[in-house]
């Protein structure tokens, strides 16, 4: 079983960078390998408009721009992924949407585990993720 928490936030000049830390709670190892899917939810955990990019960004540390590769995660380990979002209202938006949670799926899994972790990505909920990587 996967569980996720907020790891490391860093913001400047309207992005914002977050680390999502990922354990398996579960006595048996696994393995990830490849991209989260994501998806926003408001605080009465109904479904918001997300748009998630893979790649596509300048993520730290170094290890969130690899290619995906396969992670072997021991019972109680961790991995990590990386998002990143801008705070800033684009277009006709004044304000940008609040989320109070954020449901990840992990590559190839229909069920998600759930983070708590309010952001308001503008943008229609865009998102740039990196790969399930190691955790420095």
């Amino acid at each position: 079983m996967l569980v996720g928490s907020v790891g490391s936030s860093q913001g400047a000049a309207g992005t914002i960078q977050m680390t999502i830390d990922v354990t398996n709670e579960g006595s048996a190892p696994c393995r990830i390998k490849g991209y989260p899917t994501i998806q926003l939810l408001d605080s009465n955990m109904t479904e918001m408009t997300t748009t998630v990019v893979q790649g596509m960004a300048d993520f730290e540390p170094a290890a969130a721009n690899a290619a995906p590769t396969t992670q072997h995660l021991a019972a109680g380990g961790t991995d990590e992924f990386v998002m990143q979002y801008s705070d800033v209202p684009s277009g006709t938006q004044t304000t940008c949407p609040e989320a109070a949670s954020i449901n990840v799926y992990p590559p190839g899994s229909a069920t998600p585990f759930n983070v708590i972790a309010s952001i308001t990505p503008c943008g229609l909920g865009m998102l740039n993720v990196s790969p399930f990587f190691s955790g420095t």
